[in-house]
């Protein structure tokens, strides 16, 4: 049996998990494999708390930008949104999971960055991306077009004391040399396929 330990502040759209794989020799079934999270947070969400953070405006960056589009609030790049990210579609960081598990052999013991760094970008490149492909739903192209970008200090957004990390970056040799596995989904496409998810694109 293999467990997964898997940490990370961010999502699977959005930073970088830390896969830590080992075996176990105390299973209650040879055959079955135990997901074991120590922290990756919001891959789950209901509407309600959905809908408190984003009015408390600490929702993940591309669900609240795209809602400030959608309400009318315009997007605020926090210090000019020069931070960098590499942001990962949700079908590669499964397909890496489903790898680690599929190779006990290869993945015990290794621990394994998943992310994607073809696609780092800036917030503010970001941004540009999410109006541009927000324009090309129709339901969505009136917000967008009228879509305004103010900057903010950091201090004024989140308050005094906050520190952020200017660019992060995965490095995913190890799980590539071991595995074969690399993310596939480019940023824009990424970006499109979560904005087409919303209900409010069907109609």
């Amino acid at each position: 049996m293999i467990w997964l330990s898997v940490s990370s502040r961010y999502t699977a759209t959005s930073g970088s998990p830390t896969v830590v794989a080992s075996s176990s020799s105390h299973s209650r079934s040879n055959r079955s494999c135990r997901l074991r999270t120590d922290r990756l947070h919001d891959t789950r969400s209901g509407r309600p708390r959905a809908e408190r953070r984003w009015e408390s405006r600490t929702a993940r960056s591309i669900t609240q930008m795209a809602h400030d589009v959608l309400t009318g609030h315009g997007i605020t790049l926090v210090n000019g949104g020069e931070q960098q990210r590499s942001f990962t579609y949700i079908s590669d960081g499964i397909a890496a999971l489903l790898a680690i598990l599929r190779d006990e052999r290869a993945s015990d013991g290794r621990i394994f960055n998943i992310g994607n760094p073809a696609n780092n970008a800036s917030i503010k490149e970001l941004a540009g991306i999410i109006i541009e492909v927000m324009k090309e739903i129709p339901a969505f192209r009136e917000a967008a077009e009228g879509a305004t970008v103010t900057v903010m200090p950091a201090e004024k957004y989140y308050g005094n004391g906050y520190d952020d990390m200017q660019n992060r970056v995965p490095s995913i040799e190890a799980i590539g040399e071991a595995l074969g596995w690399k993310p596939v989904v480019p940023l824009r496409e990424a970006v499109a396929r979560t904005i087409a998810s919303y209900p409010q694109a069907r109609r």
